[in-house]
């Protein structure tokens, strides 16, 4: 995700990370190794937790540090100068420096931590421009230098520099497609689905291997989807688009283009679909309720208790779905109830009151009028003379 220089600026000063643009810096990776690939999940984020302490404090007369746990679970710093050394430090000098404090700190975790880390650290670059190629670059260290080893300490080397990048970046950079989906943002979905399709465009659009990762890829993700709804992709999007046999889709740019976006069109389509079925039964469930305790309590926290539901979300999915309120219905039901039970002349007016839940027989009469625009007695004088006529 690009983001403009004013809003890093922003961004750093709210989180109180006073980087300057275009600050040399270096990153260190950290592979916690052996015993520590054992523990559960609380105490290895302990022992992450030693281990950034005894790097700042290490580091802290020569470095400035800010450490994040990557996706990989690797432990990863971003390195600058201190105040006292940013002018006066020589290139060579920081390089031998930072190696000689990474390798004590190894040494450092072996002693009192009793484990191994492996370690690499990148080469310099100018803040914020170079992280992503600065990152990437000590992660292909790690698999083609490092592998299986444990307990190294690897400098990235300049040769890497001259490496050809042959690797989908949109498609594998956070977000993740797989996530956009499962949180409903159908709009960002279909942003990431053409940032991935423009890179696939302009770089490896004769590429069949490519094509054919990126539609894996994407077909993993809407199939993941699926099962996470309960439902088969081919309940979804159909059996045409779902059919694998040929890679057809995987044929061509212009053919995997119209698979991505007619596939995501026919999700979004179903889970609409879905999202107004259950709309439906939500309100089918709240109307058999009020009418079946119609005379009893029919408040709002009532039905929702009823429903497991909060009340702001039961009165807005039945405004939703029906244009209505849902005071404005229980009322409704309550005055036809009310004109029915008036028809009766058995029936006094304060008895219809106490069938229809109302303990004070004034208050129902003041309700009455404001809906019938008649008292009930009004409006059963009204009912004698159509009748008589």
């Amino acid at each position: 995700m690009k983001i403009s220089p004013e809003r890093l600026r922003q961004k750093l000063e709210s989180l109180k990370i006073p980087i300057p643009a275009e600050e040399r810096f270096a990153l260190m990776l950290f592979r916690l190794e052996d015993r520590f690939a054992e523990l559960d999940f609380y105490s290895l984020s302990l022992m992450e937790y030693a281990v950034v302490n005894m790097a700042e404090e290490l580091f802290e007369d020569e470095f400035r540090l800010w450490s994040c746990k990557d996706l990989h679970g690797y432990l990863v710093f971003l390195v600058m100068f201190s105040e006292a050394h940013r002018d006066r430090q020589e290139h060579h000098t920081a390089e031998n420096r930072l190696q000689s404090m990474a390798s004590q700190l190894q040494l450092s975790v072996d002693r009192f931590l009793k484990g191994s880390v492996s370690v690499l650290i990148s080469r310099w670059g100018s803040f914020p421009v170079d992280i992503k190629r600065l990152y990437e670059e000590i992660l292909l260290s790690m698999r083609k230098q490092v592998g299986n080893q444990s307990g190294l300490l690897i400098y990235a080397s300049d040769e890497l520099e001259q490496l050809p990048v042959h690797a989908l970046q949109r498609l594998y950079e956070p977000p993740m497609l797989v996530h956009l989906l499962e949180s409903g943002d159908w709009e960002r979905t279909h942003d990431k689905l053409t940032g991935i399709w423009g890179e696939l465009s302009q770089k490896w659009a004769d590429s069949q291997e490519h094509l054919m990762e990126a539609f894996f890829s994407i077909y993993a993700s809407f199939s993941s989807f699926a099962h996470k709804n309960g439902r088969q992709l081919t309940d979804m999007i159909g059996p045409h688009l779902s059919d694998v046999t040929g890679l057809a889709q995987s044929r061509s740019l212009e053919t995997l283009h119209q698979w991505m976006f007619q596939s995501l069109e026919l999700l979004l389509q179903c889970m609409e679909n879905e999202t107004r079925n259950d709309r439906e039964n939500t309100v089918r469930r709240i109307k058999q309720f009020v009418q079946k305790h119609l005379v009893e309590d029919v408040s709002l926290q009532a039905i929702a208790d009823y429903m497991y539901m909060h009340p702001v979300h039961v009165s807005r999915i039945f405004k939703l779905e029906t244009g209505d309120n849902l005071s404005d219905f229980v009322l409704r039901l309550k005055m036809e109830q009310a004109a029915a039970l008036l028809a009766d002349p058995s029936l006094k007016n304060y008895e219809v009151a106490l069938q229809l839940g109302y303990q004070n027989p004034n208050y129902f009469i003041k309700v009455f009028k404001k809906y019938y625009s008649l008292t009930p007695q009004e409006f059963r004088q009204k009912l004698e003379t159509v009748e008589e006529h």
